[in-house]
């Protein structure tokens, strides 16, 4: 059994036989009202979706995750512990810490979750080894309050990992344990993203153009009616053939049906569905590509409040999480995680040139 194996779902999927395979059948998606099918992986073929999740994702990975230590003459950074070079250096045999951090931002932005299963040796955490929310399942004892997490192997087995073997991240949740996934939540928007986006490709591979009805003046064959509307598409529809003269023979006439997409206000809905999306990540519309309200003051104000409004709560989160399941008790009395912001938050121009005088 592959280790990698554990970072993809399984590739085919055969009959529901378990609750844990019900459970990944239902995390797919749903077909939303629009028509489309929305799971993570089609989300993230939305220009506007794939734009919030690198934006967080890459804003996270790229600020160093720091171990500090308490001392009578301030903090210092705790070189010397384990916990410090796990997240600093390397959280696993194949991954940076940039790109493991940029990994489980993703996987909590998309899912709700970002699970790495942890390898201990002597008390120490070695390894952090990530593996898809599709593969596991939070478990909870209610007599107890015991948590456990199954895991389902690439042969179809589960294996239980105990709460003191995982690290992981939980996103907004109602049950304190388990994240709700933004895409689940808000699948009609996305939904409605790619139903426009699809329409936008038909409508330049139709030549720009909605259907229309050709009529003539006789009765035609079945033969005569395929050719004529086989050698009209053929030279009339798709892009290379805009702008070209109809030629129509016999007294055949085409009329155009359907609404133009301006008529639709399809510019308007593509709009609609980017400024959604960018609110339901908090991402400031300038960050994923929309500057058509943006100016050059707007833009320096609108960065410092995507660290102070977006970025600060997910670095909170990683950091209490990270002293939660990486430190002991008696560590948490000394030792703290924090990220290294000071970088993004130099303020903006006038506020620096103010503090420098």
């Amino acid at each position: 059994m592959s280790l990698f194996s554990l970072l993809l779902p399984r590739a085919s999927e055969g009959s529901i036989t378990t609750s844990q395979e019900l459970l990944r059948h239902l995390q797919r998606g749903a077909e939303t009202d629009s028509g489309a099918f929305v799971n993570p992986d089609s989300a993230m073929r939305v220009a506007a979706v794939y734009a919030c999740i690198r934006v967080l994702s890459e804003t996270t990975a790229q600020v160093p995750l720091i171990l500090y230590r308490r001392t009578e003459k301030g903090r210092v950074r705790a070189t010397d512990h384990w916990a410090y070079r796990l997240l600093h250096e390397a959280p696993n045999a194949w991954q940076t810490p940039f790109e493991w951090k940029e990994m489980i931002q993703a996987h909590v932005a998309l899912g709700g979750m970002g699970y790495s299963i942890m390898t201990v040796v002597r008390g120490e955490v070695r390894e952090l080894l990530p593996v898809v929310q599709s593969r596991v399942t939070p478990q909870q004892d209610w007599l107890t309050k015991r948590i456990w997490f199954d895991v389902t192997m690439p042969d179809g087995s589960i294996l239980p990992v105990p709460y003191e073997r995982m690290f992981y991240v939980p996103g907004l949740a109602f049950n304190g344990l388990t994240g709700l996934s933004p895409i689940s939540y808000q699948r009609e928007v996305i939904g409605l993203a790619m139903q426009l986006k699809k329409h936008e490709a038909r409508l330049f591979k139709q030549g720009a153009q909605f259907s229309g009805v050709l009529s003539h003046p006789q009765l035609l064959s079945d033969e005569a009616y395929k050719r004529l509307i086989a050698s009209f598409d053929e030279q009339y529809s798709g892009v290379e053939n805009w702008h070209k003269t109809i030629l129509l023979e016999e007294g055949t006439q085409y009329s155009k049906t359907g609404m133009s997409s301006r008529d639709a206000q399809f510019l308007e809905l593509m709009k609609y569905t980017r400024t959604e999306i960018a609110s339901i990540y908090r991402v400031a519309p300038h960050l994923i590509g929309d500057l058509e309200r943006a100016t050059h003051s707007n833009i320096e104000q609108q960065s410092l409040e995507h660290i102070t409004f977006t970025m600060a709560p997910w670095f909170v989160r990683i950091e209490q999480r990270a002293a939660k399941t990486l430190l002991s008790a008696a560590d948490r009395q000394t030792h703290y995680f924090e990220f290294l912001i000071d970088a993004l938050l130099r303020g903006d121009t006038k506020s620096r040139y103010e503090a420098h005088h």
